[in-house]
């Protein structure tokens, strides 16, 4: 009767974790980490991930990881600023949204300056600027071509505005 039981519980496991592996393989990617789980579920230590141990290559791929949707949110609200601050029709080609106001300018420099203190935020674990730029090109948000105008750009605004800091943007490589 317990041989019976156990046999139970076991063919129960076994078809809880078919059905786990199914919904898994159902789902869809955010991450390499989460590709490899699915392709090889219940074996963590096959993708870069050790149960109980420190998990030095995982966590080396996970944190190297950029998040494209918050960087382009920032660099698209640099960008209209920046076609604010500088008189522009558009930057990278984000549009100012309002008209330019030499009033406000310092506001926007302000603004500015905080939007490329959060890219820097984003980008504290990136790896290569091809990185990055690769992650900005998912689902057209940015291209290559956008990000260096509005490199080129925050440098003609930090001129106009007297601000000697380095402004750099995305990685140099």
């Amino acid at each position: 009767m317990r041989s019976i039981a156990m046999l139970l519980c076991l063919l129960w496991s076994l078809a809880a974790q078919a059905q786990q592996t199914m919904e898994l393989a159902q789902a869809p990617c955010t991450s390499t980490y989460d590709c490899c789980l699915m392709r090889n579920p219940g074996t963590p230590q096959v993708c870069g991930g050790r149960i109980g141990a420190t998990n030095t290559e995982g966590t080396a791929a996970l944190a190297t990881a950029v998040d494209g949707k918050a960087l382009a949110s920032q660099l698209a609200h640099m960008a209209a600023h920046l076609a604010r601050l500088l008189a522009l029709s558009e930057v990278g080609g984000v549009p100012p949204g309002e008209p330019p106001n030499k009033d406000t300018d310092k506001h926007w420099w302000t603004e500015i300056k905080a939007s490329l203190k959060n890219v820097k935020h984003l980008l504290k674990n990136a790896r290569s600027r091809r990185q990055v730029l690769a992650e900005l090109r998912k689902d057209g948000r940015f291209s290559e071509q956008q990000v260096a105008d509005l490199e080129a750009r925050l440098a003609e605004a930090a001129k106009k505005m007297g601000d000697d800091t380095p402004m750099n943007l995305l990685p140099r490589e």
